[in-house]
């Protein structure tokens, strides 16, 4: 009985694991797909190999270093900047790095796409729909659904967005956000 207890936990924790990598390579799916620079390409390219899922073609030349890239930004209606990320390393960074407290995180929900974050600077600002939509409608733009005419995107405060321990970049938990209803967006 014991025996058939401990498969059973060790079978769903295999199951949320799997469920996590497929969602992390979807993710990889969509920004190879999305992707216009060859920077963005060797970013992704690198993010595999980090992960032993793919091989250098030369093993004896050194580790060269990557040049980070920037997330992208703009600013808001009300002149609020938002930042979003274009592939895995930025989203973690915005989510992780950038993300404050009284900040707000938007991602389209189910699908892969970019984190979106609205700087904010205080807690006790008002924010108008305007605002929050404009940001939305990023994180739609920059999505996998960014073809349907209408798309659902999460919206949390800072508080909420937290990353696992040993997860791999770009994914978050979030604990509580409500969703809007937008037109995916991309600024130019």
């Amino acid at each position: 009985y014991q025996k058939g207890v401990r498969g059973e936990k060790h079978s769903q924790r295999r199951s949320r694991e799997t469920q996590t990598e497929l969602e992390w390579l979807g993710q990889l799916d969509y920004q190879l797909k999305d992707t216009v620079k060859n920077s963005d390409i060797e970013e992704v390219a690198a993010e595999l190999r980090q992960a032993g899922l793919l091989k250098d073609k030369n093993r004896l030349h050194t580790k060269r270093t990557l040049q980070p890239s920037m997330p992208h930004e703009t600013t808001s209606p009300s002149g609020f900047k938002i930042l979003w990320g274009r592939n895995n390393r930025q989203n973690d960074d915005i989510s992780t790095k950038v993300l404050k407290s009284g900040d707000f995180w938007f991602h389209v929900q189910g699908a892969p796409g970019a984190h979106v974050v609205m700087k904010i600077g205080s807690t006790n600002t008002v924010l108008n729909d305007e605002d929050l939509h404009y940001a939305a409608s990023i994180a739609a733009g920059y999505s996998k659904s960014r073809d349907d005419h209408k798309v659902e995107v999460m919206v949390a405060d800072a508080k909420s967005v937290h990353k696992p321990k040993g997860c791999r970049p770009g994914l978050v938990n979030v604990l509580k956000y409500r969703t809007l209803t937008v037109e995916p967006f991309r600024p130019d």
